[in-house]
């Protein structure tokens, strides 16, 4: 969990979205993004498709790493 938030937070800065419009965008709580963020709450596969279509991302780029030990 601790990589996906690492990209998500990555992405999202690239794409220069606060935390608010990305939530504003996936259409979720900001205190929900915050813990996806810092690693210390999962999403559904729901909230993944759209964080990925949010952020204009890949697969690869979101869940870069995350199968790395």
């Amino acid at each position: 969990m601790k990589r996906l938030g690492l990209n998500v937070h990555k992405l999202r800065v690239e794409a220069k979205l606060t935390q608010n419009e990305l939530c504003d965008l996936v259409e979720i709580d900001r205190s929900f993004i915050q813990r996806i963020e810092a690693g210390t709450n999962s999403a559904s596969a729901e909230v993944l498709i759209r964080l990925r279509r949010a952020l204009k991302c890949t697969w690869d780029q979101l869940f870069h790493g995350v199968d790395d030990p």
